[in-house]
């Protein structure tokens, strides 16, 4: 609310607002505050929206996002929600990009979407599911392998519900993925490193070649032009082998004179 009264003081004074958040914020004060920013980090922003009302501890989830976003500068947003809410986009998955795609100008961030039915809860059994939608530019961190670990840790968790409610599983995937998640973006690098030595010593071998080729022009830039103009080679009638007319008086083989 001080940050909200403060942009609209601001603004009123003919001022811009630029906001600078290392923090996490709901889906609904983004909502409010967006049209009153002129300028934001949004690359830091983390959200918990918990729609559903599965999430216990949102600070312990807030330190694991905000963990993972230091380690990886991927901004990770958690969004809860019921099955009625999104029954609209007939599958979760699609849904998940919508939402997405609402949310977020940028392919910068990692959204999770978690779904329960209420309905399924009262008469004795849990209908839960779970969506990973991340931008393009967060390829390079999370690929196959690690969002493979982060689906198996949260799979796992979430089907122990004696020990993990939704922000605890979540919480943990993440805990889980974030010591390993520069692995492979580190390893990338180092390729890069030996792709570029391989093109150096090939630049050098092919620097040395015309070096070599400069020196021998320059060694025989006095030798005369034959005068000869060698069309074929003939055989020797003595012995068969080879010969060259008007350079070769003898046969190079046997000796015998030729013509």
């Amino acid at each position: 609310e001080f940050v909200r009264d403060c942009a609209r003081e601001v603004r009123a004074r003919g001022l811009s607002n630029v906001l600078v958040s290392n923090g996490c914020a709901s889906e609904e004060v983004v909502a409010e505050l967006a049209p009153l920013i002129d300028t934001a980090n949004i690359d830091t922003a983390i959200i918990i929206s918990d729609d559903a009302g599965v999430i216990s501890d949102r600070t312990a989830l807030e330190t694991s996002l905000k963990r993972f976003l230091n380690k990886t500068g991927i901004p990770a947003a958690v969004k809860t929600l019921n099955k009625d809410d999104w029954s609209q986009d007939y599958t979760l998955k699609n849904h998940a990009y919508n939402l997405y795609l609402k949310m977020f100008k940028d392919e910068k961030h990692w959204l999770i979407v978690y779904s329960s039915d209420p309905e399924g809860e009262a008469e004795g059994f849990e209908d839960w599911e779970w969506e990973g939608m991340q931008g393009n530019d967060t390829d390079p961190i999370l690929g196959e392998k690690e969002t493979g670990l982060f689906n198996k840790t949260l799979q796992t968790a979430l089907l122990q519900r004696e020990k993990y409610d939704v922000g605890a599983a979540i919480a943990l995937a993440f805990d889980t993925l974030t010591p390993r998640a520069m692995d492979s973006y580190i390893e990338n690098p180092k390729s890069a490193i030996w792709g570029t030595v391989i093109l150096v010593a090939l630049n050098i071998f092919l620097i040395i070649i015309i070096i070599s080729d400069n020196i021998n022009a320059k060694k025989y830039r006095t030798a005369e032009k034959c005068p000869y103009k060698i069309t074929d080679q003939k055989t020797c009638p003595y012995c068969d082998g080879m010969y060259v007319p008007i350079v070769d008086i003898k046969c190079p083989h046997c000796g015998a004179p030729v013509k």
